[in-house]
């Protein structure tokens, strides 16, 4: 089991996690699979891979308070080792995240410049059955602002909807994980009030 030291401290640093109500399909290679999205423990921030979670569902990006989404997929290696005489060339190194955004909303649709794009990252999988994490940036703060931009205290919850596979090597053959999809829900609330009410959201 692997344990990250990610501490999510800072609301202006907005690292906020989505999760599933999200769906993994059966392309890419069964050997390597994103399972879900990691949650931080609310206690201590951190983020250990662990396929009993904590996780959260659907995805959530306030607005008020945060600068862009980032997404932590949960990934396993099904490859088996054969009692580890192949580990290293049944180990997963990952290279990078292809990421695919989209609303049904229209007007947040169209502020959706770039679709589609590669997220660098390395990390590896061992065999057996090992898990691992990474961090994916799904909403970027640009297009955060885009959306703050059009934002009126008025505005519904909208919805992007991510589409995110891992992509590297195993055993020097270029393999892709399933496509994980998830929705995100965007609101701008503010966490000062009591209750928290919806506002114009900080440019």
């Amino acid at each position: 089991m692997t344990r990250h030291f990610y501490l999510f401290t800072s609301l202006s640093a907005a690292m906020l996690v989505g999760n599933v109500a999200g769906c993994a399909d059966d392309s890419g290679d069964v050997s390597v699979a994103i399972l879900n999205n990691m949650k931080p423990a609310a206690d201590d921030g951190l983020v250990t891979a662990s396929e009993t979670g904590p996780f959260s569902s659907p995805g959530h990006l306030n607005l008020a308070t945060a600068g862009q989404f980032t997404m932590i997929p949960l990934m396993k290696n099904f490859a088996s080792s054969n009692q580890s005489a192949q580990t290293i060339s049944r180990t997963f190194f990952g290279e990078s995240f292809l990421v695919s955004l989209s609303s049904p909303d229209p007007a947040i649709d169209a502020l959706i410049k770039v679709r589609d794009f590669s997220e660098l990252d390395g990390f590896s999988i061992a065999p057996d059955g090992s898990l691992t994490v990474a961090f994916v940036t799904v909403i970027s703060r640009d297009l955060r602002n885009a959306i703050a931009a059009n934002w009126t205290a008025n505005s519904p919850t909208a919805v992007i909807v991510a589409k995110v596979q891992a992509v590297g090597k195993m055993g020097g053959s270029t393999m892709s994980s399933n496509e994980f999809s998830f929705p995100i829900e965007i609101d701008c609330v503010d966490p000062i009030t009591d209750p928290p009410t919806p506002g114009v959201c900080p440019k």
